[in-house]
């Protein structure tokens, strides 16, 4: 099996229903899971709780559930099963693919900023390790398009409260920092002995070509807001 990472961008339309007129946003979610051959029967969304909670999908979950009704309160999914989407609306955070090649387990989540400081990416690496005896060296990692550290940039971030942080922080002006997402996450995950992965250097905030929540609050107020999708599975 191998691990499918796919996302929208504004040519696809917005996907989220509170940015947009509910039945156009229907209409573009379906064109973008046809173009891509995904069958929305076989999908499952995230609905992000900004946390580290973990859900894992197997086949009697899948078997008593319409799982393309539902939305799963959590920041990622793990699962052996293959051919479900799983996916959620993004705007700037971090969408991250994490692949067993080896025990053919994906676990797929929303990596914001609260995500990141809880250390999520550990969470789900030792739920790998325990529940499907995984190791490091099998596993692929996807980050999808995001905002990058040139453009994220916030007056005293939470994150100077932490040591390990402070090599990912950029004092640009007196109190406002350059914050380096990816990099403090690609870094985490090599220390966790990960070495497949692969970064889209696509910078969500500057690339209008995709929706972005920076943006439109300190760059553009009078640019719409809209979200793109983005998700992964096996097949």
């Amino acid at each position: 099996m191998v691990l499918k990472f796919i996302y929208s961008n504004k040519k696809d339309g917005n996907m989220a229903p509170r940015f947009g007129d509910k039945k156009i946003v229907l209409q573009n979610k379906k064109n973008f899971f046809n173009k891509n051959n995904i069958d929305i029967n076989n999908s499952l969304k995230i609905k992000v709780t900004y946390s580290d909670n973990i859900f894992i999908l197997d086949k009697d979950f899948i078997n008593k559930n319409d799982l393309s009704s539902l939305e799963l309160d959590t920041d990622s999914i793990i699962t052996k099963e293959p051919n479900i989407f799983l996916y959620l609306y993004f705007a700037d955070c971090i969408p991250m693919a994490m692949f067993d090649k080896k025990n053919n387990v994906l676990a797929f989540a929303h990596m914001g900023w609260q995500s990141i400081e809880l250390d999520l990416h550990k969470k789900i690496i030792n739920t790998l390790k325990e529940k499907y005896n995984t190791d490091s060296s099998n596993i692929e990692v996807v980050l999808g398009p995001s905002i990058k550290k040139e453009s994220y940039i916030l007056k005293k971030p939470s994150q100077l409260k932490f040591e390990c942080w402070r090599p990912f922080l950029k004092e640009i002006k007196k109190d406002y920092y350059e914050i380096d997402l990816s990099g403090y996450l690609v870094d985490s995950l090599k220390n966790e002995g990960i070495l497949d992965i692969k970064v889209n250097y696509i910078d969500t905030a500057k690339d209008n070509n995709y929706f972005s929540h920076y943006r439109c609050v300190y760059i553009n107020k009078d640019e719409k807001e809209g979200r793109f999708i983005a998700g992964a599975m096996i097949k």
